[in-house]
């Protein structure tokens, strides 16, 4: 996760496309190949980054696992962190 306010494109933005569904979660992705990209918004103080979009470690651990309960029934979660079913605790950052 990135603070909105730290976050800047350095490049390829303009080949970003967005849709908002009816809930107001807003999804963005690649226009060329369809891949997730990070969706910076305003309102939240908080973005996460799909993990492909990486281009090294990030130096950074799961903390938590969220939306355990939907789930895959033969996903196995092997750890002790803590689960949310829904979505984990606001944080400031």
């Amino acid at each position: 996760m990135c603070a909105s306010k730290n976050f800047v494109w350095l490049s390829g933005q303009y080949s970003i496309a967005t849709y908002e569904l009816p809930s107001g979660f807003v999804n963005a992705f690649c226009r060329s190949c369809g891949s997730p990209t990070p969706t910076p918004t305003i309102e939240r103080k908080l973005n996460s980054f799909p993990a492909g979009c990486l281009d090294d470690d990030p130096g950074t651990r799961l903390v938590w696992h969220t939306f355990v309960g939907s789930k895959a029934p033969w996903f196995e979660i092997t750890d002790d962190l803590p689960r949310h079913p829904e979505h984990a605790p606001q944080r400031d950052g």
